[in-house]
């Protein structure tokens, strides 16, 4: 830049009010631009601009300059400002070096150069395209909506290649995302990699482990705000990540919906989870939220801060809905909804848990209420308290937690006996079945080939032909789909064996227990059946039934 146009103001630091007959030089660069070599710099615009407002004696000439933004949408702080002051009849002119600087929305800047330019008395210029409106002809007026199209064509296709290299990162297993999740950072030696992050992780740690241990998403945030704990947005400030400002003042102020975000982020656990969100458009920078079977998700890709067997406890806890407590006492020590989301009837309808007390008695229980609504299946009203149904689990669980600490080779040996003898029965039923559809399958194949051939002598018409062909391939179809399922259940031993070693790897943690938890319930327990109880008074039988985790009903 020369000297001449040093003397030429920047819009950020002028007091518009002040301010008349404003000669706006307007100057834009995005990220791609600046690859593309200094003809495109900010620095050059300011001096071919700048001399052309000084040469021209332009009036009050200011820059007005947005440095790393697209000009897809207008969204930009030094256009905002300028737009703003169009309105107010602030500005006389406005020069920018090429149409594109100004923007590349084909609709907007063929608005602002038809209608909001013209009717705020503003002369335009764009030198590069030689577009001055003052001294228009009816050939500028033609060649002026082809250019903005072609300028929007430009962004589109930077949009599309751009989007066409992430994604081909992503289905790679590469990190496409800029900044890794709270309790990570980009590794010094490759910013492709994660490394833990020792403060921020002992925060991520600590909210697993408190969800694992009963408490709520909100009971987590307060506690959070209580011990002063920064926000994951304060404390990237803090350390130089970024330096974008947050809108909340309190640096302290943890909300439940963090809580709820992190303890379903698989990242925490090493795998890369790519493709999560996609824009709405290039023009925008609004983005959505993808379905979760478009997800690509790599496993084992980075250190893990959370244990994948914590990480599907979580996960199972997650998906049991909890019921917000409605009374004060509701929210007190005690009244915890410790079998969340584990609790069914015979029939299949999940028990409600209903926090109560009389008095000084707990009094919570689980209840079925499919059986009092109209038009409902319940056979029956089921009923139990949660102390009740504890009691009944802590005597099914420590008998089992003992018999495995004294001897568990039997343990094992009696596990993989249960299943043989189930297994023997099904197994003769799916081979039986496996080789009735294969025989069928056999058949059809034959019939399919006599059908062909008699269709190519002329014996039968290729209507006819056509129906029973696809009749046929259809049998097929199901029969192959069949055929598959019985083939899978013929290797369940397999996956049982590894179900048992899973069952084994949790139940050592624990020896004998006085108490349950959120945590130990939902690792050991998959469901717990309520049956409709038979007599009454004292003479009232109620069958429970507990599926154990990976193992079933013991």
């Amino acid at each position: 830049m020369n000297n001449s146009t040093l003397t030429i103001k920047d819009w950020n630091t002028t007091i518009f009010s002040q301010e008349e007959q404003i000669t706006a030089i307007y100057c834009r660069l995005s990220a791609e631009d600046g690859n593309e070599g200094e003809s495109n710099s900010i620095a050059n615009q300011r001096q071919i601009l700048g001399n052309f407002a000084l040469r021209e004696n332009l009036p009050n000439p200011i820059f007005f300059v947005d440095d790393g933004f697209s000009g897809s949408n207008f969204t930009r702080p030094a256009i905002s400002k300028l737009l703003e002051l169009v309105e107010i009849g602030k500005v006389s002119t406005v020069i920018v070096k090429d149409l594109s600087r100004l923007g590349r929305d084909y609709l907007r800047v063929g608005q602002l150069l038809e209608s909001v330019f013209p009717s705020n008395n503003v002369r335009f210029i764009s030198l590069n395209e030689q577009v001055d409106s003052l001294k228009s002809s009816a050939q500028d007026a033609y060649m002026l909506p082809l250019m903005n199209i072609f300028n929007e064509w430009y962004s589109r296709q930077c949009s599309e290649k751009i989007k066409l290299s992430k994604h081909t990162k992503a289905k790679n297993g590469e990190k496409i995302g800029w900044m890794p999740p709270y309790g990570y950072l980009k590794s010094p030696e490759n910013p492709k990699q994660w490394i833990v992050d020792e403060v921020a992780s002992k925060v991520v740690k600590r909210i697993f482990q408190e969800f694992l241990n009963g408490k709520t998403p909100t009971e987590i945030a307060q506690g959070l705000r209580k011990d002063k704990i920064l926000t994951p947005a304060y404390y990237k400030n803090k350390i130089g990540l970024t330096n974008h400002p947050v809108k909340n003042p309190d640096p302290y102020h943890w909300r439940e919906c963090s809580i709820t975000k992190m303890l379903d982020q698989e990242e925490y656990i090493g795998s890369t989870v790519n493709l999560k969100t996609s824009k709405l458009s290039y023009k925008q920078r609004n983005f959505k939220i993808n379905p979760r079977e478009k997800w690509l998700v790599f496993p084992d890709k980075h250190e893990a801060i959370i244990s994948k067997e914590d990480f599907e406890t979580v996960r199972k806890m997650r998906a049991s809905r909890r019921i917000v407590q409605r009374y004060n006492w509701a929210t007190q020590k005690g009244h915890e909804n410790l079998f969340s989301g584990l609790v069914y009837c015979e029939n299949g309808h999940k028990l409600s848990f209903c926090p109560q007390q009389k008095q000084d008695i707990n009094v919570d229980h689980y209840k079925c209420y499919h059986y009092t609504r109209i038009n409902q299946s319940c056979s029956g009203y089921h009923y139990i308290r949660k102390n009740v149904l504890e009691g009944v689990i802590l005597a099914d669980i420590n008998p089992l937690l003992s018999q495995i600490n004294l001897d568990e080779e039997e343990f094992l040996n009696r596990m993989k006996e249960k299943f043989h003898r189930l297994q023997d029965d099904q197994q003769e039923e799916f081979r039986k079945q496996f080789i009735e559809k294969k025989r069928r399958y056999q058949e059809l194949e034959v019939i399919l080939q006599n059908l062909y051939e008699k269709q190519l002598l002329g014996i039968i018409d290729d209507e006819r032909a056509k129906k029973l062909t696809e009749k046929y391939e259809i049998e097929q179809a199901e029969l192959n789909k069949a055929i598959r399922t019985c083939n899978n259940q013929m290797k369940q031993e397999t996956e049982n064996s590894k179900n048992i070693e899973r069952f084994m790897k949790t139940v050592r943690e624990y020896h004998h227990l006085e108490n349950l938890t959120p945590r130990i319930i939902h690792e050991l327990i998959d469901r717990i059946i309520i049956h409709q109880p038979i007599g009454r008074g004292k003479n009232r039988q109620l069958k429970i039934e507990i599926h154990y985790r990976f193992l079933g009903k013991l």
